[in-house]
């Protein structure tokens, strides 16, 4: 069975400020200061072979006009990049500007957590190419406080160095004669699966001309189905990791139940496990299955579930991710995180509210009590220039405060029409967790990396933090082992 690629939707990310000016407001007295260091990095595309070649760390991959693979990279940018082209500064609970605009004297940006007021934001903006054009990431002082982004690169859209940073891949590794047991006869084929392939084979051990590539680490899995099932109920299972040799399969004599107390209706209910810290997927199964075979007990194998829905509620996507507790009953409901299907079919509403000039009112039900991040994204152009504007901020209100932006030496007429309104294009997303959870700030921004220069440039980000492909794999493995909903929609 192919693996589920879930990221990005639909998640890496001391010493003095430097710059401009310094801003205001939050820190003061003698309690301890947390410095973040923002660097950047130039985003490109090569060949896959060339790449491999110069060792290129791997964050995304892709296919040219030709249908030939090639790979994103990420170089360091220069000085005279980040100088030219960054700038930052503080909002206050407002969203009013507080003290001077922040302009970094070298190739990385630096603040200072205790500087941002309470209930502010430091918002980072860079322009591009034609000088039209801005992208701004604006972060609330309570999305950073978990302190995870305190050091982290970046991407910056400029004219590629022609080099590019190096190590941190996963390496390839090709498995031969993989042997397993049967623990019961009869059954369909076995299917031999690692993170990048599948092997469908009528024999449970390899011959000798058969090879499965996969990563170096994993411990790669086999699936073996029920006949005419269509694999959709598992017969027996194995993990490599369990022995040398021959391994011994288990099978999965055990029904267990498939519901939603709910009654949330998803498109599809992924059943997996996540073993040596790679996650591997067993059953995709649709939203009439009401029961799987899985074994007495799990073999050191973690069991998770993955519920996915497209537009199901209101135009909104949403993915539900468990683990799978030991009664292994899977009971898929969203409502102990969010009331999904209360969401509005409506984009969100601009409002001005006691002394702030924007506020986004994303009408997600969320209260004080909810734990989690959101990011409220929004797109306007007015004439030849437009925002691009990501907003990263606790998910504990429905009223995400815009920061008023810098705009340059924009002609006023222009500077009207980018402020944001409700004839803009939108994007929210929200994850809501459990007290549990290992979802941090980071991570978050991990699931909307790698993005392109389109327009609108709303479901990842051009400028967001770097992920590499090993890093954006890990993160999968935590968004499944945790309790968690994310739900997700444009405009």
């Amino acid at each position: 069975m192919k693996q589920l690629k879930v990221l990005p939707l639909v998640a890496i990310i001391s010493g003095l400020m430097v710059g401009c000016g310094g801003g205001g407001g939050g820190g003061g007295g003698s309690a301890p200061s947390t410095t973040f260091t923002f660097d950047f990095a130039i985003p490109a595309m090569m060949s896959e072979s060339d790449a491999k070649a110069k060792s290129c760390t791997v964050y995304d991959r892709d296919t040219d006009s030709n249908g030939d693979a090639i790979v994103l990279t990420y170089s360091q940018a220069s000085k005279a990049q980040v100088t030219n082209n960054v700038i930052g500064y503080y909002s206050d609970a407002n969203g009013k500007m507080v003290g001077e605009i922040i302009k970094p004297t070298s190739d990385n940006f630096k603040f200072v957590l205790q500087d941002i007021p309470e209930g502010g934001y430091i918002t980072i903006q860079a322009l591009e190419f034609n000088g039209r054009e801005v992208r701004v990431n604006s972060f609330s002082r309570e999305f950073l406080e978990d302190k995870e982004l305190r050091s982290a690169t970046f991407a910056l859209n400029r004219e590629s160095l022609n080099t590019c940073f190096t190590g941190g891949n996963v390496s390839d590794k090709t498995f031969k004669n993989l042997s397993y047991r049967n623990a019961v006869s009869g059954g369909g084929d076995y299917h031999f699966v690692s993170q990048k392939d599948v092997l469908v084979s009528p024999n449970s051990d390899m011959t000798s001309d058969e090879e499965l590539l996969g990563f170096n680490g994993e411990p790669t899995a086999l699936f073996q189905y029920e006949s005419g099932s269509d694999n959709k109920s598992l017969y027996q299972y194995g993990i490599g990791s369990w022995g040398s040799g021959d391994i011994d399969l288990v099978t999965t004599d055990v029904v267990s139940s498939i519901y939603s107390s709910s009654g949330y209706k998803y498109d599809s209910l992924n059943i997996g496990f996540v073993a040596n810290d790679y996650l591997y997927n067993a059953l995709e199964l649709g939203n009439s299955a009401n029961e799987y075979r899985r074994p007495s007990e799990a073999n050191k194998e973690e069991w998770v579930y993955l519920a996915v829905s497209e537009n199901a509620t209101n135009g909104w996507d949403s993915l539900l991710t468990g683990t799978i507790d030991p009664s292994w009953d899977i009971d898929a409901d969203p409502s102990m995180f969010l009331n999904i299907k209360d969401l509005s079919n409506a984009k969100p509403s601009v409002v001005s509210q006691s002394g702030r000039e924007s506020v986004i009112d994303i009408n997600m039900g969320l209260t004080n009590s909810t734990e989690g991040f959101v990011r409220t994204a929004y797109f306007a152009a007015s004439g030849d220039y437009k925002v691009t504007h990501r907003i990263f901020t606790k998910s504990n209100s429905d009223y995400v405060v815009v920061p008023e932006l810098d705009y340059y030496n924009f002609p006023s007429l222009a500077v009207s029409g980018l402020k944001v309104s409700e004839t803009d294009n939108f994007n929210r997303a929200a994850i809501i967790l459990d007290d549990n959870s290992d979802i941090d700030s980071k991570m978050f921004m991990s699931f909307f990396s790698n993005g392109e220069a389109s327009e609108p440039e709303l479901e990842a980000d051009l400028d967001g933090i770097l992920t590499s492909e090993k890093d954006g794999m890990a993160s999968e493995v935590t968004l499944r082992t945790s309790n968690s909903l994310v739900v997700t929609r444009f405009n």
